[in-house]
């Protein structure tokens, strides 16, 4: 287990470093060089991005993020991450004291699904934000985790539009 907490403050280290190279190109090309999918996409300066898997195409991640832990996320075209958004997973998520609640990690936006500026998102099971979807506003959190309950997914179905200060807890969401 330390080896595999050590790998992520290795890896959260790089990302810092990617974050703030001067150009777009230069930093796509070097989280492709951690492993990540990118293509025909966009990350803003002083983004930094640890996680287990990125991928991106046709997409856009915008200016100062922290998206942080063990953790996927797809992001289907035309889809957006804003400014200011802390998208995160505690590495307890991977300890072994918690390999049975069988967490997905998984963010997912959908085709032109967007998340504005300032949300935080705790990805410790699924997130899915539907095609067309915004997140908008400020302030909206998005929690996956939580002992009591079987069911921690957050589902924001097709063409939905969730405003400022919206909180979501395991098991809701919203249906078009």
């Amino acid at each position: 287990m330390a080896c595999s907490h050590m790998f992520y403050m290795i890896r959260r280290f790089s990302a810092i470093c990617i974050a703030f190279m001067p150009f777009n190109s230069l930093r796509c090309l070097f989280y492709r060089c951690l492993g990540y999918h990118i293509s025909s996409s966009r990350i803003g300066w002083g983004t930094v991005i640890a996680i287990n898997k990125l991928e991106m195409c046709n997409a856009m991640i915008g200016r100062y993020n922290k998206i942080i832990g063990p953790f996927t996320i797809e992001m289907k075209k035309k889809s957006a991450i804003g400014s200011n958004n802390n998208i995160v997973c505690g590495l307890w998520a991977i300890d072994k004291d918690h390999e049975r609640f069988n967490y997905q990690r998984t963010l997912i936006l959908e085709e032109g699904s967007t998340i504005t500026s300032h949300h935080w998102l705790d990805v410790v099971d699924l997130i899915r934000i539907g095609k067309e979807s915004y997140i908008a506003g400020i302030g909206s959190q998005f929690w996956t985790h939580g002992f009591s309950s079987d069911q921690r997914d957050i589902n924001i179905g097709i063409d939905c539009y969730i405003g400022s200060s919206c909180i979501f807890t395991p098991g809701s969401g919203v249906q078009e």
